[in-house]
């Protein structure tokens, strides 16, 4: 979390800096470009606490790549120095097609900025400019496994209890000794909504859950939460105290038994088609 807050002062910096040069500076039609890189910036410093894993399916880098090419391509003689600014963009980690467009559009950068030069001095840009972007490139592959490691870290959301779906897997089997050894009721509360509504979703659900309850995410749609006591009429009252607490916009619950969380599999393929708001599943005979 700390590395976040730093990352957002860095960026409302840069969006301070771009507001101040669409203000100060008559740069003509950079002017409205300027404007958008600083509202861009500053959304994404605001939402940053709420998006800490976009970046694993929708590289926000795609943005400020392309508000940098557009304004080196309009007027390379002012912001020719900002060419250096893919290098740093080329250290994110990112898919490989984002990659290869950081390529294309620094080339494309620097040949816009290589004809206001000597060709001496371009030709040098160029090489330290690739040589750069090479070393930065590195970097990033160096974090490529631990990126595309995000989704199935154990914690997924640091200060809740909310549990990648490979913890999910230790803890059923925890909880079906449990209640085998004790005299317990447990069920499997299954959530599954609209995927860019899940992470609010599963926030909502980890904050609303006690002390003793779990809560996973499955995939970018299905949230779970172990609900256990010693009523099952208890349980099913929980779970919709639970549901109620949610908002009801294309939402879709069902229940499964611990003692039957082998059918976990089934239980999800039948949520994805189901159409009633909530269904219990049975455990089988």
């Amino acid at each position: 979390m700390y590395k976040v807050r730093g990352f957002r002062l860095t960026l409302l910096a840069g969006a301070v800096l771009c507001a101040t040069m669409a203000v100060t500076l008559d740069l003509g039609a950079v002017q409205p470009l300027l404007w958008i890189t600083a509202l861009w910036l500053l959304a994404t410093a605001a939402l940053l606490q709420h998006r800490l894993y976009w970046p694993a399916r929708m590289p926000w880098q795609l943005v400020p790549s392309l508000l940098l090419a557009s304004l080196l391509t309009l007027d390379p003689d002012s912001f020719g120095v900002w060419m250096w600014a893919f290098a740093i963009l080329m250290m994110l980690p990112q898919p490989r097609w984002m990659m290869a467009l950081n390529v294309t559009l620094a080339a494309f950068a620097w040949w816009q900025v290589a004809a206001t030069l000597p060709r001496a001095e371009a030709n040098i840009s160029g090489a330290a400019l690739a040589l750069l972007m090479l070393a930065g490139a590195a970097h990033a592959v160096q974090l490529r496994p631990l990126w595309q490691r995000v989704s199935q870290r154990q914690r997924l959301i640091p200060g809740l209890r909310l549990w990648s779906a490979q913890r999910l897997e230790e803890s059923l089997a925890r909880e079906r000794t449990r209640s085998e050894r004790d005299p317990l009721h447990g069920e499997l509360l299954l959530v599954r909504s609209a995927g860019y509504r899940c992470w609010r979703l599963a926030q909502r659900l980890a904050e609303a859950s006690h002390s003793f309850e779990h809560c996973y995410r499955l995939d970018r749609r299905t949230l779970a939460i172990t609900l256990v006591g010693r009523d099952p009429a208890a349980v099913r009252q929980r779970c919709q105290a639970l549901l109620s607490m949610l908002p009801q916009r294309d939402l879709r619950a069902r229940t499964l038994p611990l003692s039957d969380s082998e059918r976990l599999e089934e239980a999800r393929e039948a949520l994805a088609e189901q159409k009633a708001p909530l269904v219990h599943d049975e455990a089988c005979p």
